[in-house]
């Protein structure tokens, strides 16, 4: 055969490989891949779960939303909360493979969302739990709601090596409900525990609607009663000086006019000037609507 076309024939296995991404397919070849590189999105039942039959059965079943079964394999002495090689419980591997039946039987048979867990990727160990992964992941905010109403989850769980609180896996635009869910649950947002605030979060993340529901709610500018240097403030100046495309968002500009009405002042470009809207909406905030709109559902006046 015509080296060229073997060539060709090559470069299109490793590329398709059956539906898999190169990165898993390379890891594949030669032999077995190692579980510790694979992300848990395209990691198998038996990566997740190698050396234990019974957890694998619990997590198929729960993915499956067989609650018979899922009954029966706890009955039987299996321990929601026991953890595969990588440290994870039955539980995290529903959060990718969902099935809102199976993981809600399996938080009402005691699966704890407040469990710190020590897990791996490329050989470097880091925390996480399942309350934090259900708020950052793109999955149903249903998820996250029976963490905090079933398996009492801790809103404001702290992980050890990283001081990540739940709220901060929903800074994203797009996560308007499930930050407002945390919110509402008692998610603190104005906490100062030596890492970044809240705020500096919804400003690394461009999204200036939250920085300014939490600038409303005093949230990471003023120290010890008096006005002082922030990285939220510094945030906002250097976007201001190096003309990013932030100013055409008019959240930011909402954000720049409550800090000038604070007292601070900052050396604003003339050609940037000029872009700020000469009048600003003054509609509430998504969040504020969320949080409204879930109070009413609790009957919370």
């Amino acid at each position: 055969m015509n080296t060229k076309i073997i060539v060709i024939i090559l470069m299109a296995f490793l590329f398709t490989a059956c539906g898999k991404s190169l990165g898993s397919t390379l890891l594949t070849l030669g032999g077995k891949r190692d579980p510790d590189r694979v992300g848990f999105l395209s990691m198998t039942i038996y990566e997740m779960f190698p050396n234990d039959r019974q957890l694998r059965s619990l997590a198929l079943a729960a993915s499956s939303g067989d609650i018979k079964k899922i009954d029966k394999l706890v009955a039987s002495g299996v321990d929601v909360n026991a953890v595969g090689e990588r440290g994870l419980p039955a539980a995290f591997w529903v959060l990718f493979n969902p099935n809102k039946e199976g993981f809600k039987r399996l938080m009402e048979h005691g699966a704890n969302p407040n469990i710190l867990l020590k897990t791996s990727f490329a050989g470097s160990e880091y925390y996480t739990s399942l309350i934090h992964k259900a708020a950052g992941l793109h999955v149903d905010v249903e998820y996250l709601k029976m963490i905090l109403e079933i398996g009492k989850g801790n809103p404001n769980l702290t992980l050890p090596d990283s001081g990540t609180r739940p709220i901060q896996e929903a800074v994203y635009p797009g996560k308007e409900e499930f930050f407002s869910l945390l919110y509402s649950a008692g998610a603190e947002v104005n906490y100062n525990d030596g890492y970044d605030t809240l705020l500096d979060n919804a400003f690394s993340a461009s999204n200036y609607e939250l920085g300014f529901f939490l600038l409303k709610q005093g949230v990471g500018f003023i120290k010890n009663g008096k006005w002082g240097d922030t990285a939220a403030s510094d945030f906002m100046l250097m976007a201001l000086q190096l003309k990013t495309g932030n100013l055409f968002n008019p959240w930011f500009w909402r954000c720049v006019e409550y800090y000038e009405k604070q007292g601070v002042v900052f050396d604003i470009p003339v050609d940037v000037e000029k872009i700020r809207p000469a009048v600003l909406d003054t509609r509430p905030t998504a969040y504020e609507i969320e949080i409204e709109r879930q109070r009413k559902l609790q009957g919370v006046k």
